[in-house]
């Protein structure tokens, strides 16, 4: 697992310190700064750009609620996660911080559990957040769909021989994974003497198609060079 950068900001000195021991007590965490007022944390956060951000919430300057309001509504390319340590604690006042978009508050009175608790659910979502982005880029990167138009490799002699062995070929541009079912239908056809009683069985016969052995094994050809291109 990567390391995830964390951003301490807490008025009270000895708290910021003691919530950077709790915080680096988790192996994938790495501190990269300390502040102590809520317009040190907005510079910060945009210098540091990191990915967790543990806060205190009555500050000088900004609280921390003002501060991850204003990162909402910034235009900075990286949004941190939040964690919000406050003595604010409460129902309703919890309710308002996840609505928010703050993933996470915690009770200061309890803080020394309840923090690294939280920073493991912040991890998680990090990380099913991270699964999905590099699931989207390898779909973008190595899912996107060629296409085949069949008449640049084969000849009106190739689509009569088609149409006699019954295989619809339809006169448009084939996505590689309909070319791939479409030559499922091919190989049918395909006989060999190696074969054992059960693929001779679920093969097709060239008998009274009217197309010749020699014929069939050259489209056959023609769509196994097809398939190494697209392939390739």
């Amino acid at each position: 697992m990567e390391k995830f950068k964390v951003l301490i900001a807490d008025d009270v000195k000895i708290i910021a310190q003691t919530n950077k021991i709790i915080a680096e007590k988790n192996s994938n965490i790495v501190v990269v700064g300390l502040v102590y007022d809520g317009q040190q944390e907005y510079e910060s956060i945009k210098e540091l750009e990191p990915d967790i951000v543990i806060t205190d919430n009555q500050m000088p300057y900004m609280n921390g609620v003002e501060v991850v309001q204003k990162v909402c509504d910034s235009n900075l390319d990286k949004k941190p996660k939040f964690i919000l340590v406050t003595s604010d604690y409460g129902t309703e006042f919890n309710k308002n911080c996840f609505e928010m978009g703050i993933s996470a508050v915690v009770n200061k009175k309890t803080r020394e559990v309840d923090l690294r608790y939280a920073i493991i659910d912040v991890i998680n979502e990090l990380d099913s957040k991270k699964f999905l982005e590099d699931q989207k880029k390898w779909h973008k990167k190595y899912a996107t769909e060629e296409i085949i138009d069949l008449k640049k490799y084969l000849l009106k002699e190739d689509f009569e021989i088609l149409k006699k062995l019954g295989i619809a070929v339809l006169d448009k541009i084939y996505t590689a994974r309909e070319f791939d079912v479409l030559d499922e239908d091919y190989i049918l056809y395909y006989y060999d003497d190696n074969m054992n009683e059960e693929e001779k069985a679920d093969t097709k016969s060239l008998e009274n198609t009217g197309v010749t052995r020699e014929e069939y094994n050259q489209l056959l050809d023609k769509l196994h060079k097809i398939n190494l291109e697209i392939n390739s």
